[in-house]
């Protein structure tokens, strides 16, 4: 044979945008009857303070992602600042000590990493506090006093120095370290108190009094400014009150009535009670009366903010993370967005994979079927996009080993597909048992009886040559007329074999019997005594000679009873309506150890028990409403087919009832690659080993499931099993590129798979694919290697974006 030796050479596109972990946030709410009233951050852990209507009781919030994720981690149970019950200054991050600090009334509590609390009452300087963080210290305005500690284990009653009488803590803000000393003002009621710290020998020099009545009387939140060396105090209204001590102070008025207010050194940034926000850029002039302030915009598609913003705490040079009253937001100078809608963007494009050629791939899988004295498997389907002429085909696949599978016939289709204007497909329709195996006459069936071709069925001996019988008309090679292969073959059917028979229904209310394929040894009962408007197109049998009989359509089904007496055949078949509850029923099937049959459904009972009788109750489901569209039993196991991308199983016995019995999900085999996770539409046994059929209504996939050495079910699947190595020319290989496109921006690029022997070139294949906007998918390219290809030739496969954006990012050899 002739092989080639195959590079993956990956090479990294140019783009605009970082590539980005992938994250987004979960839902966050807080707790009933909190608002926020402070925020701090080290890195990306943040913690943030609500409290309760009486400003006493308290919550802590923790979020180790930057912002976006948050967990309630303590509750407080007095958190008063009584002079100032609305305070915003109760916590902070003493980075200096390595501590969130949080004030509370009777103690102090700090924690390491946001999330465990210890109460510290050495450090607690009096109920009335405000606190800050400057030069290494913590620092505290106190009742009449004012106090700064450099260490967990120092009291801050044993560094207090008196302010001034009757001054009662509101705000507090603390200058950085200039020729040794940190400026320390308190704007209290009507009052600015103005101290300094001598930082060479901790101690204070005499405070400064200011007491103005036009200064604010109930500040709120203050910050000192480096940049500008201003002390900026907010009170709520419209004005921003900026001073650089005690005297000389200036009104500055902004847009809005002003609640909170953030600065670093190259932003201020403020936010209304109305909810919006503002920023400036920061200087050494800091803001005064020519200030120009640039509102941010929420992010597109986003939430507005509609209530006062509280906090705001910078995270970034233009990265900040905002509080409402009982909202968070992760915001820039650019935009903002609550966190329980944010999706960050990125752009992420993996490395090229290259397999043998997944065979499904354009094809959306419907069943199968196995037969046993053949051991073969086929599974079918049809393409998912036209070909040059809008022409869409019909594909069936057979295997002897249930992972290997090769294309067997290329014709009719399986499915009526229903488009949109734009000539999109809409919706599949389609029967969900249309291909058995009929041991006694030797051959497959399988179903391509559609509104474009009503009555088709093929039939092959072998599974590799296929016949297609009409339901009229049939002729042979000649073309004369064959009446004999006329089956009277009905739409929308599905066809089950029991014993040496064949059953179907006829789309109505007739239970048909075929003991061969063709209308003359064809018998059928009318079961009359169900509405007329039920046009039962589904159907399971028991596997006695005189078999019991579910017919189904969507919700409401027919039962026969093989061990009714009754002498008239009408009185041993019951109607049942809404079987399923609200849900319609997709696939049943007869357990001989419960001697009823199990369906599923969409919705309500998403598994139904039915007794021959007519008698039905909800059997088990599986947690978290998952809905299984298919099911089939060996006798020993139920499996059912998952929409979530999962088969779930459960023993068949006796015992299969709601509450006694586990859905559980079957696992992937240890050398799976990656888990399926497209929906799936069909299950059916293959002696005591399982298929399933699964698909994104673009590729497919087959799921083969069969006992592991401990005696339980686990699932390899076909794709993986396509075996690459030891590919010859001549052979189609499959290269895979998986990409993730959270912009707003399209991603084009070019994959060029080149084959080079002793440095010539020999076949080259290039093709562009797109990652849309928004989009997350694969994007594939079939390579069938030419039949000269010589051995000891290499593949490589580049990734471009541009003639000259190309960067190799790792290369990997694998031969064969």
């Amino acid at each position: 044979m002739k092989k080639v030796i195959l590079m993956i050479l990956s090479l990294a596109m140019m783009f605009s945008g970082a590539i980005a972990v992938p994250v987004s946030a979960e839902d966050f709410a807080i707790d009933s009857g909190y608002t926020f009233v402070d925020i701090a951050h080290n890195g990306d852990t943040y913690v943030a303070l609500a409290k309760d209507a009486s400003w006493t009781g308290a919550k802590l919030y923790c979020s180790e992602d930057g912002g976006l994720t948050w967990t309630s981690v303590r509750s407080i149970s007095n958190a008063l600042v009584s002079s100032n019950k609305p305070s915003q200054q109760q916590l902070v991050y003493w980075a200096e000590a390595g501590v969130f600090v949080v004030h509370c009334a009777t103690t102090t509590l700090t924690s390491t990493d946001g999330k465990t609390w210890i109460g510290n009452a050495v450090i607690q300087g009096g109920s009335n506090e405000v606190i800050t963080t400057s030069g290494g210290y913590l620092i505290g305005g106190l009742s009449n006093a004012v106090s700064a500690i450099k260490t967990t284990e120092t009291n801050m009653a044993n560094n207090q120095f008196s302010t001034h009488p009757s001054s009662y803590p509101y705000t507090i803000a603390a200058s950085t370290v200039k020729d040794g000393q940190i400026s320390v003002l308190l704007h209290n009621q009507n009052k600015l108190c103005s101290t300094t710290l001598n930082t060479a020998d901790n101690t204070w020099s005499t405070s400064v009094l200011n007491n103005n009545t036009a200064i604010p009387s109930s500040p709120i939140e203050m910050i000192y400014n480096e940049p500008s060396e201003q002390f900026m105090s907010i009170d709520g209204t419209s004005e921003i009150f900026v001073t650089k001590g005690v005297e000389g102070f200036a009104k500055i008025y902004a847009p809005g009535n002003v609640t909170a207010i953030a600065s670093n050194s190259s932003y201020i940034v403020i936010g209304t009670g109305s909810g919006e926000m503002y920023y400036t850029a920061n200087s050494a002039d800091g803001i005064n009366a020519d200030t120009e302030w640039t509102q941010i915009s929420t992010k597109d598609g986003t939430t507005v903010c509609s209530e006062p913003v509280r906090k705001i705490e910078f995270s970034g040079s233009n990265k900040f993370i905002a509080l409402s009253k009982t909202q968070i937001y992760t915001c820039d100078t650019t935009q903002y967005c609550n966190v329980n809608e944010y999706v960050e963007e990125y752009l992420e494009i993996g490395s090229p994979e290259v397999t043998a050629a997944n065979p499904f791939d354009g094809v959306r899988l419907i069943g199968g079927t196995y037969s046993p004295s053949l051991n073969k498997y086929i599974v079918y389907g049809d393409t998912t996009k036209p070909d040059a002429n809008n022409k869409y085909w019909g594909k069936i696949f057979i295997s002897s080993n249930g992972t290997d599978w090769t294309e067997t016939y290329t014709g009719y289709t399986f499915s009526k597909r229903n488009f949109n204007e734009d000539g999109s497909i809409k919706s599949y329709t389609e029967v969900r048992n249309g291909a058995v195996w009929w041991e006694s006459q030797g051959h497959f069936i399988v179903s391509a009886s559609t509104s474009d071709h009503s009555g088709v069925s093929l039939v092959s001996t072998d599974g590799i040559s296929w016949k297609a019988i009409l339901m009229k008309d049939n002729k042979d090679a000649d073309g004369n007329l064959v009446p004999e292969l006329d089956t009277d073959f009905r739409l929308n059917t599905d066809i089950v074999v029991s014993g040496d028979k064949l059953y179907t229904t006829n789309n109505g209310r007739q239970f048909r019997t075929y003991t061969a394929w063709n209308s003359a040894s064809m018998t059928y009962f009318g079961v009359t005594n169900v509405s007329k408007a039920w046009y039962m197109n589904q159907i399971a049998v028991s596997d006695d000679a005189d078999p019991a009989v579910f017919m189904a359509q969507n919700g409401n089904c027919a039962v026969r009873n093989n061990e009714s007496k009754a002498e008239n055949e009408l009185d041993k078949w019951k109607g049942i309506n809404a079987v399923a509850s609200s849900g319609a029923v997709t696939d049943a099937v007869f357990s001989k150890n419960l001697k009823k049959f199990v369906a599923v459904s969409t919705a309500g009972y998403r598994t139904s028990i039915v007794g021959k009788d007519g008698t039905y109750e909800q059997g088990p489901v599986v947690t978290g409403n998952i809905v299984c569209s298919a099911i089939d039993t060996n006798g020993s196991e139920f499996m059912f087919a998952g929409k979530d991308g999962y088969v779930y199983t459960a023993p068949d016995t006796a015992n299969f009832k709601l509450g006694e019995v586990t859905l559980s999900k079957v696992p992937a085999a240890s050398n799976v690659k990656s888990a399926n996770t497209m929906p799936f539409t069909n299950v059916f046994k293959a002696g005591d080993k399982f298929i399933a059929t699964s698909t994104d209504d673009t590729d497919s996939d087959v799921i083969f499931m069969a006992k592991n050495s401990d005696g339980t079910y686990e699932y390899v699947k076909a794709s993986e099993c396509a075996e690459a190595l030891g590919a010859e020319a001549g052979k189609m290989l499959s290269v895979k590129v998986n990409g993730i496109n959270k912009t707003s921006s399209d991603y084009t690029f070019d994959l060029i798979s080149a084959v080079y022997s002793n440095g010539v070139l020999v076949q080259v294949q290039k093709t562009s694919h797109t990652i849309e906007a928004g989009v997350s998918g694969t994007v594939k390219d079939n390579i069938k290697l030419n039949d000269d290809i010589p051995s000891g030739s290499v593949m490589k496969v580049y990734m471009w974006d541009s003639v000259s954006g190309m960067m190799p990012r790792k290369a990997a050899v694998t031969p064969f």
